[in-house]
């Protein structure tokens, strides 16, 4: 309700279940989580298709994928190294061509903003 009042979207990561518990207006799925298509059908069948599902992704082919797969929207990263992802090739800044074919997804989602990369500098000890 506080995130409602203020007209904020709250979005649960990892854990359809909790999201749906807590009446969330998403959930943020990793690549190791949920298929999208499971997750999208289950909602339609407990009649919650306003629920918006977005998706991790750490390249080019997989943001093509959550696209294809209907994803919401999508996240990139990491952008820098990072001690939380030791496995992961960090995607730097030069994310402007993966973005741009996704504009249409913060649209579909009815956000009336473009979408934008949000980049917060990490301090030298590593992360927050």
């Amino acid at each position: 309700s506080i995130c409602a009042e203020r007209q904020v979207l709250f979005i649960v990561n990892d854990s359809l279940d909790l999201a749906l518990a807590v009446n969330a207006d998403g959930v943020h799925l990793g690549q190791d989580d949920l298929p999208l298509g499971a997750v999208r059908r289950l909602l339609s069948g407990m009649n919650r298709r306003e629920v918006l599902i977005g998706r991790s992704t750490h390249s080019l082919e997989q943001a093509r994928q959550a696209e294809r797969e209907g994803a919401d929207y999508i996240g990139i990263g990491p952008v820098y190294a990072t001690p939380t992802k030791p496995t992961y090739e960090p995607v730097g800044l030069e994310l402007g061509h993966i973005w741009s074919p996704f504009h249409r997804l913060s649209a579909s989602a009815g956000y009336r903003h473009e979408l934008s990369l949000i980049v917060r500098r990490m301090p030298a000890s590593g992360d927050p």
